[in-house]
């Protein structure tokens, strides 16, 4: 993308001022600051962060047309800009108490036109305390006393009714003269004195009080709306928030509607005869109604006359292209001619709401909002690749998803036309330029998508478009679900392993009679999601169904239910594994602490590893030096460690320095991608992007995003104001039609970015792994590589000149870590620097460093050596073969089938076929006492892939019963395989 000049969120809130002003005679300057519409800024610390978090989503934001602007100050008031605002509400706390001098600044803003609220216990804090809080030189000026807290039974009640405040917070009028009682419990109070005036209260405490002083008013308020949001009746809450709508709406703030038309118009005839502006800035802010750009009209460097895209081969990149009607046009449609590039190859969304997801609980406060990258003929009106445009001056975002899958690296240019109602048109090229660097399917930061489940495994064919879009993705995780006894069969019968089945064979069982279980109605949900690149599984207690078989079969025995649980997760772990899964998880709690760790994670992960399968956790614990023996001890069960994003940049540093120790295959990974609000999908792509580059920096190895999609709704109550209101799903994808599995998901600007970050970090990781193979060389590969190495040292950091910075941030009070400073133009000019760096290592690394191939963790090829050989049925041979030569260049060496030795150097065998398909086969399996391949195990067009001993090497042993079931298997085997070095 070119670069943009950007102007910054306060100097559009300054400009937004004077654009508002409703009288701009020079002899009025001085009533200027009543006169001009000004924005709110919000301030809180502690508590106060909740409350500016409730008053942006709720009350800077009441209807499309009344969305007010305001600036999030944080926790420090703005003590030298206060003029630029014409409300000022601080929350609770600030982070550093105020001096005279400041008070006195806020004095002066109040005198001089300005509205100031306080909510809750704020004046205490902003004082530095109750002794100066009740000094007259600090808040008396204002009516302000002190803060206390309403006794038990105190009779408040509403003193003004007619306060304009009040305004439609109660359906009916008060009576002239009556002073009803307030009807919602209080808490907080102010004691004030004059010129406070209490509006409701009792005496001189008050919940609500007004004062004006000067041109301007301060209005104190005694609670807190967010901790009312909680609680029963609901009806408290929206007392509250109308209170607080009121403050806002007595203070003449500036709305994001009202500078837009002001904008537009100027642009309007800054473009006269041009309808539409096409630009691409993201949003800085998503709100239910939609998108909130800052400004909301383009500068004239951000219209797009045509694109630039740089990209490797096998990766995905999308781009945001914004429409702005100046004129009332509403009929859109688009034409891609994609020149030598594959059509097949790029999508073109248009970012609308889907239906809502259906919830049982209560479907009518189940609501979607506009963020989702849908194709055209899903959007209203459905049917036709054409779209329609908002109204004038509202701007609509549609999307370009390129993928380079199979292209060549060189220059394509793409040529989108957008044609407009009236006959206008645009043709924008778009330029692709593909690197000669392939990103491979299996990444060396792996990406996994967390949530509730992405769908069952006994249905598969509702996931299917769950599997394809994580494949999009890049996704190598998959979840199960639940692992269901009474559905599998008993090898050798025609029974299955219901808790009838276990009470009529107690006895049997007990004497460890254990048969082989059948799981071969999993295998469509395997394949699938092996099909798709999703080679790494998990799941949370892979047992529970099968203890509550037990206990309905009425066996009660502690040994005999111990001995039963572990062969039923022996088989769950034999048939995963001869799928050829080679990194399996299981996972307990959510953040334990030290203390859960001991009494309960770590028995059962002593149960779980002996049973063949590897642990995990999100661990949370403070790494604390009390801490490290115990977290060496429990080292050896965890193949995956995930953590908080910061805990996890402490964690790696500690296990760098030796004072943290890991298994050598551990996978050291994180978890979250925002900050866990319920409102990711509705935040820009560059909010994401962060993501994979941060992982790079830091050394993670697996980044697990949450929460990619539930079923059911983990949602963010978004308030209950009719068609506006509702929840706002917590997930990164949704269902554009939940009935027809032919339509595919709805992605969101966020998933988007977390797939374009992964990539980028992933990018990065693969030139620092040929940096460091170069080095290791010597000569003058090495000089290059440490060449590149500054270079690349350049692109991210702590340098001012670095193009995407890193500073130092302090977190929970105990962790200094780095924080990422990045936007999308900051990304993708670094992803370019990285691209082009890695193109000129490309000739020395091409002859100095062999690829490596690897099937799981089995090496066949090391450094441009095999180290494994291949025999097998022609077609089979020749698809895995097809699949080597494309991850490292070369082929393996064949054996015969006949074979009765190995060729030199090779310590893996890999052996397809059953005993009548290869002659090999029969000796291997016999010599191992191990059953072939049958229609009872692994069951008709099935397969298992068996690691077995046979010629003084290992074997990998794929079989069918018949030609489908093997032919499957060499399929499915080949996606497990991954390599190194062969990326130029």
């Amino acid at each position: 993308m070119r670069k943009t000049m950007r102007m910054s969120s306060f100097a559009f809130l300054v400009i937004f001022s004077l654009l508002c002003s409703r009288n701009s005679h020079a002899e009025d300057a001085a009533v200027a600051p009543v006169q001009v519409k000004r924005p709110v800024a919000l301030i809180g610390a502690s508590y106060g962060r909740y409350e500016v978090r409730i008053l942006i989503n709720n009350a800077m934001v009441q209807s499309k047309k009344e969305t007010y602007l305001y600036k999030d100050c944080r926790n420090i008031i703005p003590w030298d800009e206060l003029d630029k605002y014409g409300l000022v509400i601080v929350a609770t706390s600030v982070k550093k108490a105020a001096n005279l001098e400041q008070i006195e600044k806020l004095k002066k803003y109040v005198e001089g036109g300005g509205h100031l609220m306080f909510i809750h216990s704020i004046a205490r804090n902003i004082c530095g305390g109750w002794a100066n809080l009740q000094k007259g030189k600090w808040l008396q000026w204002a009516g302000i006393k002190t803060v206390t807290t309403a006794k038990k039974g105190m009779d408040v009640k509403i003193l003004d009714t007619a306060n304009p405040l009040l305004k439609g917070v109660f359906p009916e009028a008060f009576k002239e003269g009556e002073t009803p009682a307030w009807p919602v419990p209080v808490h907080g109070l102010y004691m004030v004195i004059p010129p406070m005036r209490v509006v409701v209260g009792k005496g001189k405490y008050a919940l609500l009080a007004v004062a004006k002083v000067g041109k301007g008013q301060v209005t104190v308020f005694g609670e807190e709306l967010f901790r009312k949001r909680g609680i029963k009746p609901k009806a408290d809450a929206k007392i509250y928030l109308e209170i607080m709508r009121n403050v806002i709406r007595s203070a003449n703030i500036a709305t994001q509607s009202g500078v837009t038309n002001d904008l537009g118009e100027k642009k309007s005839k800054e473009h006269a005869g041009v309808p539409v502006l096409i630009w691409n800035r993201e949003w800085t802010r998503g709100e239910r109604y939609g998108p909130r750009f800052v400004p909301p009209m383009p500068n004239n460097d951000e219209l797009v006359n045509s694109l630039d895209v740089n990209m490797a081969i096998s990766e995905t990149e999308s781009v945001q292209i914004n429409l702005t009607p100046l004129k009332d046009v509403k009929k859109v449609s688009w034409l891609l001619d994609s020149g030598k590039f594959p059509r097949g190859n790029v999508e073109f969304f248009v970012q609308a709401k889907p239906k809502p997801i259906r919830w049982k609980k209560n479907p009518a406060i189940a609501k979607e909002f506009p963020y989702w990258l849908m194709p055209p003929k899903y959007v209203t009106p459905e049917g036709s690749e054409d779209f329609t445009l908002f109204e004038k001056f509202d701007t609509r975002v549609v999307w370009l998803r390129i993928n380079t899958k199979g292209v060549a690296s060189g220059t394509y240019t793409l040529n989108l036309t957008l044609k407009f109602d009236g006959g206008f048109s645009r043709k924008i090229p778009v330029n692709v330029k593909v690197y000669p660097v392939t990103l491979p399917r299996y990444r060396l930061i792996s990406l996994a998508a967390a949530g509730q489940v992405y769908g069952d495994v006994n249905k598969p064919a509702p996931a299917l478009r769950l599997a394809k879009d994580l494949q999009t993705h890049g996704v190598e995780w998959s979840l199960v679900n639940a692992y269901r006894p009474w559905l599998y069969g008993i090898i050798g019968t025609d029974k299955k392993l219901k808790p009838g089945y276990l009470a009529r064979n107690k006895e049997k069982l007990a004497k460890g009679k254990l048969p082989m279980l059948d799981l071969s109605c999993l295998d469509p949900w395997m394949e699938q999601a092996i099909g798709h690149g999703l080679t790494r599984f998990k799941i949370g207690s892979p047992g529970s169904y099968f203890k509550s078989s037990m206990s309905r079969a009425k066996i009660k025995d502690p040994v005999l239910r111990a001995r039963l649980l572990d062969w039923f997760l022996r088989e769950i772990s034999r048939y995963m594994r001869e799928k050829g899964v080679g990194t399996l998880v299981c996972t307990r709690g959510d953040e334990l602490s030290i203390k859960e760790l001991k009494t309960q994670w770590l028995p059962w992960a002593k149960k779980m590893h002996a049973a063949g399968w590897d642990c995990s956790s999100t661990f949370s614990f403070w790494l604390h030096p009390d801490n490290f023996a115990f977290i060496n001890d429990i080292s050896k069960y965890v193949k995956l460690w995930t953590f908080n994003r910061c805990i996890a940049q402490y964690f790696i540093s500690l296990e760098k320095e030796g004072k943290l120790s890991v298994r050598p295959d551990a996978i050291l990974g994180t978890y979250g991608a925002g900050e866990g609000r319920g409102s990711e999908h509705r935040k820009p792509l560059g909010r994401s992007r962060s993501l994979g580059w941060e992982s790079w920096y830091e050394g993670i190895q697996d980044c697990q995003v949450n929460p990619y999609f539930k079923s059911w709704l983990y949602y963010c109550d978004y308030g209950d104001r009719g068609e506006t209101g509702g929840v706002g799903g917590e997930r990164f994808v949704s269902f554009i039609n939940s009935k027809d599995y032919s339509v595919p998901m709805a992605d969101s600007p966020f998933w988007e970015g977390v797939r374009d970050g992964l990539e980028d970090g992933n990018l990065a990781a693969i030139l620092s792994w040929y940096i460091k193979k170069l080095k290791s060389a010597g000569g003058k590969p090495a000089e290059l590589a440490k060449t590149a190495e500054v270079e690349l040292g350049k692109i991210m950091g702590p340098s001012p000149d670095a193009i995407i910075k890193v500073k130092k941030v302090r977190q929970y009070n105990r962790y200094d870590v780095n924080k990422v400073v990045g936007d999308t133009p900051a990304y993708r000019k670094a992803k370019k620097r990285v691209l082009e760096l890695l193109e000129s290592l490309s000739a020395v690394a091409k002859s100095t460093v062999k690829p490596s191939l690897f099937w799981n963790t089995t090496p066949l090829v090391v450094s441009g050596k095999p180290v494994a050989a291949i025999c097998g049925p022609e077609k089979e041979v020749a698809l895995i073969q097809k699949r080597i030569v494309d991850l490292c260049g070369m082929k393996l060496p064949t054996v015969a089938m006949s074979a009765t030795s190995l060729p030199s150097g090779i310590k893996t065998m890999l052996v397809i076929g059953n005993g009548s398909q290869n002659a090999l086969s029969s000796i291997i399996l016999k010599e191992n006492d191990v059953p072939d391949a049958s229609e009872a195990y692994p069951g008709k067009e099935s397969y298992f892939i068996k690691p077995l001993k046979s010629f003084g090497a290992n074997v990998l042993l794929v079989a069918g019963p018949d030609e489908v079931g093997t032919t499957k298997g060499a399929g499915m085997f080949s996606k497990f395989l991954r390599s190194t070095g062969h990326w130029l």
